[in-house]
């Protein structure tokens, strides 16, 4: 009975053998199959910015590196009292005029003193040599805000972002040509190293995916990329 069993399944198996190589291939397929669908936002990302319906910008990358705020251009501002205030990156202007602009809305002279002297270190010529020093001075490791602070800087952090922004657009030749070749192009501040579930709550930052009707969407504000496609 066990020769029967064994002559029995040795037929089989030699009989069924060339559908081996097929549910190999088969198995193969589905295991690429998985990868693609796993994959599927960042193939259909690098489609779109081959076709240059999405453009990213950031310290690191070259080109539309103007873009950034660690672009290494001057930057001033003039205040409504007519004081002209002259930073070396944009950065350095960002955080600078945050705790000039909050100092002076502040009641305390004590805390208005701390917030506005701060806030001087960011002009040219900085303390802070690089707008990554500049980036860190402004927030952990420099003058901490109060919440209400915070409230009050979340209201008018945008208004300065967008007269850093005008300041570079009215006054370099090289922001005006990138915004010029970047067309109709979303343009992205991408937030680096950020997982999707934290998007949410990145304010100037953002990450541009395909959602399941294959269209392209900005997950969080973006709203620095927003304020050069208001300015082109």
């Amino acid at each position: 009975m066990r020769r029967v069993a064994c002559l029995l399944q040795f037929s089989i198996k030699n009989r069924f053998r060339f559908l081996i190589p097929i549910l190999r291939n088969i198995s193969n397929i589905y295991f690429m199959v998985s990868i693609l669908q796993e994959s599927k936002i960042d193939i259909a990302d690098n489609d779109y910015r081959k076709s240059r319906k999405m453009i990213t910008f950031f310290s690191k990358k070259q080109e539309f590196r103007s873009l950034s705020n660690f672009w290494e251009q001057d930057v001033i501002i003039v205040d409504d009292n007519g004081n002209r205030r002259l930073y070396q990156t944009g950065e350095h202007c960002f955080h600078g005029e945050k705790y000039i602009r909050l100092g002076r809305l502040c009641g305390d002279e004590t805390r208005r003193a701390a917030l506005e002297t701060h806030g001087a270190k960011f002009a040219k010529p900085s303390p802070y040599d690089t707008p990554t020093i500049a980036k860190q001075k402004g927030g952990k490791r420099g003058v901490m805000l109060t919440t209400s602070e915070l409230e009050i800087w979340n209201k008018i952090s945008t208004t300065v972002q967008e007269e850093i922004c005008r300041f570079k657009h009215d006054n370099f030749q090289e922001v005006r040509n990138d915004l010029a070749k970047s067309g109709e192009s979303i343009l992205i501040h991408p937030a680096l190293r950020c997982r999707e579930s934290d998007l949410k709550t990145r304010i100037w930052e953002g990450k541009a995916v395909v959602n399941a009707d294959g269209q392209l969407v900005v997950l969080g504000e973006n709203r620095l990329g927003k304020i050069w496609m208001d300015l082109r």
